[in-house]
């Protein structure tokens, strides 16, 4: 099937508040693609709050469409919870979205004894495959570990806010990821990879912008990252965690690369993220021709790639 141009809203569901797929069934190759539409103010009582998907081999597409104020756990029981917005699962499929946005979903995790840790992964989208982000936003996604008692010492922990890269491939390009955020606060709170955060696997980052996002715009846990062509800048505490491959890219404080640099990427405000006139990042990127932006419209100066989310030729 193929849903287009709808709304799914105000649902509730013990996983999945908007959409539970399953796509086990098919063959490799074969999809279910979801067009034009909203999914939102969806809740469940355990993980995905928006929608929580099991591919097995077929791919399931996003095409122009917005998953925004889900949650999941909405009452804060106590107990470690994940994915506000999406929660992923394939073997050899793959998750896509293109033109879309994941925008202020949430997730909660509590823990109200003394002594206690708790854990929240994925406000935004909890990935355990394959899963590509295309001209898309992630933003002001929260993934919240709350601790309720007073004192002790308690440990809350919050990952990758944006994106939760469990296991599999991420490849995103000409994307924004910003303004997600981890725990609001506690005794002892820890948030890492507020941007994105790699568990295992690889992500692969071409022309995006990190920005505005809680604590560190990237953390790379036990997997293989590269960056190019990228804004990183803006993040509390650190813009790079962990080991990454970063080149031809604006990060704040510096990092070493190749073709780096660590310039004010002047946006047009902190929430409309583009390079604006006078910008270090214009003509900036990679020379190699590959990415050449042609000139095509958002892009600045000449036809060599521009760093951020509006360079480069998607």
């Amino acid at each position: 099937p193929t849903i287009a141009y709808c709304s799914i809203t105000n649902n509730e569901a013990a996983q999945g508040g908007g959409l539970n797929i399953d796509l086990t069934s098919l063959s490799a190759g074969q999809q279910l693609l979801i067009q034009g539409t909203t999914i939102s103010d969806n809740t469940s009582v355990g993980y995905a709050g928006g929608i929580r998907a099991n591919l097995g081999s077929a791919d399931l597409r996003f095409e122009g469409c917005t998953i925004q104020n889900n949650i999941s756990n909405p009452t804060q029981v106590n107990g470690n919870y994940l994915a506000g917005g999406v929660y992923y699962s394939g073997t050899d499929g793959r998750m896509v979205l293109t033109n879309s946005q994941v925008i202020d979903n949430t997730s909660y995790s509590r823990c109200s004894s003394t002594a206690c840790s708790v854990t929240n992964r994925g406000g935004g989208i909890f990935a355990e495959g394959d899963l590509e982000v295309i001209n898309s936003i992630i933003r002001g996604n929260l993934a919240w570990a709350i601790d309720a008692s007073a004192g002790g010492f308690e440990n809350n922990y919050s990952y990758g806010a944006g994106i939760y890269q469990n296991t599999g491939a991420l490849t995103a390009t000409n994307s924004i990821i910003s303004h997600n955020q981890g725990n609001p606060g506690g005794t002892h709170a820890y948030p890492y990879g507020s941007g994105i955060y790699l568990n295992s696997g690889t992500a692969d980052l071409t022309n995006c912008t990190l920005a505005y996002n809680e604590q560190e715009g990237i953390r790379n846990n036990a997997g293989t990252a590269t960056v190019v062509n990228s804004i990183i800048f803006f993040n509390t505490g650190l813009q790079v965690a962990g080991t990454v491959d970063v080149t031809y890219s604006d990060v704040q404080d510096g990092y070493t690369g190749e073709g780096n640099i660590a310039i004010n990427p002047v946006f047009g405000s902190d929430t409309d993220l583009i390079i604006v006139p006078g910008s270090p990042c214009i003509d900036a990127g990679n020379a190699d021709a590959q990415y050449n932006d042609g000139c095509l419209p958002l892009a600045l100066g000449t036809q060599r790639n521009d760093m951020g989310a509006h360079g480069g030729p998607g």
